[in-house]
């Protein structure tokens, strides 16, 4: 008997660690249970998606908002056009950059993936499989997407059984323009699960059906999994903490910094800093600009302690059982991945305000593993009962 083919729809294509590693787990997670699982490889993101990442309208900040309302102040003004002119003009970084997108290349060629499909050509002449899955990520995040409704899977035809696994919004609430299509389509999914609670009760009011809640897939594989695809030749010999920030829901700098200066004060541990910031190297860090996923694996898997504010970061840190301090945002947003992720696992103590960080003592380094590593071993038992489930029963003949 042959394998039944799965396609999934998912972001594997952005310079992005979560990403690319969320996209890699679920091909294995799907082929562990017997199917044949391609990535589809949809070009994402584009000019228009990236130009409607800049139009926030679902009540949360887009990243170029969020940058203008943290930098661009009068004051500050002259000093960040001079700033940035030296930035562009920086040939460290753009070798920086090139170097990491190579690495991201590398790691895709772990991915089975279709030829390359644009949003016409992907209507034009679809891919065939028996199932259809759109992946995790932000896979339904209005404001990411427009309206390119692919991640919806609307280029699929139209008796084919879709499925969906660990699906984000990205935020609580889904634009008013949006509703009506998302509504739509989702009616036609045979069966969908999401990441975050609020993505179960959007689901509910646009389908009247309720998704079930399961794991990121970074959480379907486990740590020695993961150690089988890590980059072993990454040596950092001391103990270290290792940062791993992200400039997009919240600019976590100032206050990142005082973060890390106060745990390194605590600690004695050197400073490992994932990315591109020049104040980073000046405080003494370790800075590595351009780490590919194979790199942060092994990073993770020597990390005396991690910092954070992205929900990977957070993620991985739960998953190899790393101590960790997930950096909050201090203001009002829809977006509540990391939030959902802590409650989740009961570490809401983990996640830290700007405004807490002074509170932080030799006491805030200890921590008691044994409740989240049981809700993790729960939900992950869970989530591939899931996953193997709706795979059984996604089949053309009992889709209807």
């Amino acid at each position: 008997m042959s394998r039944k083919k799965v396609g999934v729809i998912t972001m594997h294509r952005v310079i992005n660690i979560g990403s690319a590693l969320q996209a890699y787990a679920t091909q294995q997670a799907v082929e562990s249970l017997g199917y044949d699982c391609q990535i589809i490889d949809y070009l994402y993101p584009t000019e228009y998606h990236m130009q409607c990442s800049t139009e926030a309208d679902d009540g949360s900040e887009s990243i170029f908002r969020e940058f203008r309302k943290n930098f661009l102040s009068a004051s500050k003004l002259l000093q960040l056009s001079r700033w940035m002119k030296q930035f562009l003009l920086n040939h460290k970084y753009v070798q920086n950059r090139n170097r990491q997108k190579k690495k991201f290349q590398e790691w895709q060629k772990l991915l089975h993936r279709t030829q390359p499909y644009s949003r016409s050509a992907i209507l034009r002449r679809p891919p065939l499989f028996d199932i259809y899955m759109t992946g995790s990520d932000q896979t339904w995040k209005a404001r990411n997407l427009g309206k390119d409704y692919s991640f919806l899977l609307d280029f699929a035809p139209i008796h084919a059984p879709r499925i969906a696994y660990a699906a984000s919004f990205g935020a609580s609430r889904l634009p008013d323009k949006y509703r009506q299509v998302y509504a739509t389509y989702l009616k036609q999914y045979r069966q969908f699960s999401v990441r975050e609670l609020s993505g179960s009760s959007l689901t509910e009011e646009l389908t009247g059906r309720v998704a079930p809640l399961v794991l990121d897939p970074i959480f379907l594989l486990n740590r020695k999994q993961w150690q089988e695809v890590a980059d072993k030749s990454v040596i950092v010999q001391k103990p270290y903490i290792l940062c791993y920030l992200l400039v997009g829901v919240f600019n976590p700098y100032p206050y990142a910094f005082t973060l890390i200066d106060k745990i390194r004060e605590l600690t004695g541990y050197q400073v490992v800093f994932i990315g591109f910031h020049g104040a980073a190297g000046a405080k003494g860090y370790q800075v590595l600009p351009d780490v590919g996923p194979a790199e942060f694996l092994q990073l993770y898997e020597q990390a005396a302690l991690v910092v954070t504010n992205s929900f990977h970061g957070t993620a991985f840190a739960l998953n190899y059982r790393k101590l960790f301090f997930t950096l909050c945002n201090p203001g009002q947003t829809s977006d509540d991945r990391v939030s959902s992720l802590l409650n989740l696992f009961e570490v809401q103590s983990r996640g830290i305000l700007p405004a807490e960080i002074n509170h932080i003592t030799a006491r805030s380094l200890s921590f008691d593993w044994q409740r989240p590593e049981k809700i993790l071993g729960k939900y992950r038992a869970l989530s591939l009962d899931y996953l193997k489930q709706v795979l059984q029963t996604a089949s053309p003949q009992e889709f209807q």
